[in-house]
């Protein structure tokens, strides 16, 4: 639901803000009180990092950081990034048949736990030419990810600061 309020232009949504008033967001749903609140405590803005390109922080100045985008509700990709005291998390999605694609940039002196959706039928998950988890369940460690668990059915690795691409099919 927050994904259909954060994306149609019909009252009641942040878009019809956009779209009927002066471009920031209104201090109700209607067009009543100030309108002039440009984040509105992060608003739109704090659910597109945190649900949909899926960046938390698990630890002060985002030491360590979760990983997990929401690559539901009928959209095709995302790109997120975010300014921490650490440098730039980057976390961008894209789904294209049945091929769901990772990039993900964890800065210097950081750590993350990625989740990577698996499916009951079976899901790889490669990077960088390399298998690190298989349609039976089998997985694999590499220098700097590292298989922690099966949980609600996600794959989490822990991964260290770097650059990834990963590639999640059946």
């Amino acid at each position: 639901m927050a994904y259909q309020v954060a994306t149609q232009t019909t009252f009641p949504s942040w878009g019809y803000m956009v779209e009927n008033g002066p471009g920031t967001y209104w201090e109700n749903w209607k067009t009543e009180g100030s309108l002039n609140h440009p984040f509105m405590a992060g608003g739109v803005s704090r659910y597109v990092i945190n649900a949909v390109g899926g960046i938390d922080r698990m630890e002060p100045a985002y030491k360590k950081i979760q990983l997990k985008p929401y690559t539901g509700g009928g959209q095709t990709h995302a790109s997120t990034r975010l300014e921490s005291v650490r440098g730039d998390i980057v976390m961008n999605w894209k789904k294209s048949d049945s091929v769901l694609t990772y990039h993900t940039e964890i800065p210097a002196n950081t750590t993350a736990e990625i989740f990577f959706p698996i499916s009951p039928g079976g899901t790889n998950v490669t990077t960088a030419g390399q298998r690190i988890f298989a349609a039976d369940g089998n997985h694999w460690n590499t220098h700097d990810l590292t298989y922690l668990r099966t949980q609600g059915g996600y794959a989490v690795f822990k991964m260290g600061s770097g650059t990834y691409d990963f590639k999640i099919c059946p």
